[in-house]
């Protein structure tokens, strides 16, 4: 069961996943129509997710049970502190020099952001290392192979093409191809049952990556009390 068991995992997801590669906040991205103040938002959120995302990882290399574990989390914490939050900030940057209108996206997580890590720091301290690796995995993994669906067909853009050259590179490339081995590796022996279970983790992060970009496009926050 070892060989293409995240590939089953992915599989299983459907049609959630491909709702990820398709979803009108990327089409726009890559075209270039995405309006600004929304990919300011998506900046501001998705920093505020990060951090939590590194939390996570320290919980998951705290919770490593072998050297090749904690070595992985441990690099998979400083890529994130160190390449993608310096990156996100990065754009941000540029969004705001463009002059991106600020939609309140850095005030505090929102709902689909705070499910998201909610959900995370559940499995984190509920469910078995495989289960936190699963849960954590379907964010670098969809994020890699937008950039490799989309990098090649990226309108000319002076920020958006960044962002796909980024989730494009070798380095981000790198990190979910070892993430999936990561998982493949430790997936060995495992009934239909335990598939099921991990599937239904992996199914529920795909759901949650969704409605982060749902938010992101909508710019949905929370609500507000009215004068």
């Amino acid at each position: 069961m070892t060989e293409g068991f995240c590939e089953r995992l992915r599989e299983a997801s459907e049609p959630l996943w491909g709702g990820l590669l398709e979803h009108p906040f990327i089409a726009q991205l890559a075209d270039g129509t995405l309006p600004l103040d929304r990919f300011r938002f998506y900046l501001e959120q998705d920093r505020l997710y990060l951090l939590d995302f590194a939390r996570v990882l320290a919980l998951a290399a705290a919770r490593s049970r072998d050297e090749t574990e904690l070595r992985w989390f441990t690099a998979a914490l400083r890529q994130t502190l160190e390449e993608e939050l310096v990156e996100n900030e990065r754009l941000h940057q540029l969004a705001v020099i463009e002059g991106a209108p600020d939609r309140g996206g850095s005030g505090e997580l929102g709902p689909a952001a705070g499910a998201y890590t909610g959900f995370l720091n559940e499995v984190g301290f509920r469910g078995s290392s495989l289960e936190l690796t699963v849960a954590l995995l379907p964010c670098p993994w969809s994020y890699a192979e937008i950039g490799r669906t989309y990098g090649g067909r990226v309108a000319d853009h002076p920020i958006f093409t960044d962002w796909f050259a980024y989730q494009s590179s070798p380095e981000a490339q790198a990190f979910a191809e070892q993430m999936v081995a990561l998982v493949d590796s430790r997936a060995t022996r495992l009934d239909e049952g335990e598939f099921d279970s991990l599937a239904a983790v992996f199914r529920a992060a795909t759901r949650h990556e969704l409605a982060f970009w749902d938010a992101s496009y909508t710019l949905t926050q929370w609500a507000q009390p009215t004068e």
